[in-house]
């Protein structure tokens, strides 16, 4: 609790941690502003203010401090990247012989080498034959990373995959486009209220109203 009686920030991370996990907490330290990217700084493409830049640009070599980040994944390189623009001089030190982390994509001629075995891709050499071997795709509420991209000006592709974020258009909802969730969760609660009207006695041969059949057929 804090002086005034109210709850403070690191109470409510760390309870919001306790229950959801720590992707959880670390969506509503970036949210806050707390955390060292930005949601908003990142989707917008923008680095750090006028008067940050001005001062990482007059930092002298002798006083840039030197940091070694373990690992060359996303999560190094974006370290590495923020503590540039920082002002820090850093080294990325990687055991294996490529960057990326998990994040991987195979074409026709690649060697994959494991500590057991040593294999050659043999796709046709095509800029369309690939295979991404970690994660497929970037979710759509990752938008620190999605922003990093755009920053950075990393292409991407369309991945067509069943998300519930997703609009659904149809003319039951007056032509207003619709959530996938909102509609999962709506007909979840009208089945829910159907059941408990069954409940009672004789609800089931005079509850089915014309609003009920109208909710089923939506």
């Amino acid at each position: 609790m804090s002086k005034n009686g109210g709850v403070t920030r690191r109470n409510f991370l760390y309870q919001l941690g306790a229950a959801g996990g720590g992707a959880a907490a670390y969506q509503a330290m970036m949210a806050l502003g707390l955390a060292g990217c930005t949601v908003d700084g990142a989707e917008s493409g923008v680095g750090g203010s006028a008067q940050d830049e001005l001062q990482i640009a007059n930092l002298s070599p002798g006083k840039r401090r030197k940091v070694v980040i373990l690992g060359a994944g996303i999560a190094g390189m974006i370290a590495a990247y923020e503590l540039s623009r920082a002002g820090y001089d850093c080294v990325i030190l990687e055991a294996t012989q490529r960057a990326g982390g998990r994040s991987l994509t195979v074409r026709g001629g690649d060697v994959m080498t494991e500590t057991d075995s040593v294999q050659t891709c043999t796709f046709d050499r095509s800029p369309h034959m690939y295979l991404n071997m970690g994660p497929a795709r970037i979710a759509y509420n990752h938008r620190a990373l999605l922003g990093y991209c755009k920053r950075l000006r990393v292409a991407l592709e369309p991945f067509v995959n069943h998300s519930r974020a997703a609009f659904v258009h149809e003319a039951a909802f007056d032509g207003v486009p619709l959530r996938q969730r909102q509609g999962f969760a709506d007909t979840r609660g009208y089945i829910a209220e159907l059941l408990a009207k069954c409940t009672e006695r004789g609800a089931l041969d005079g509850e089915l109203t014309a609003t009920d059949k109208e909710k089923l057929l939506v």
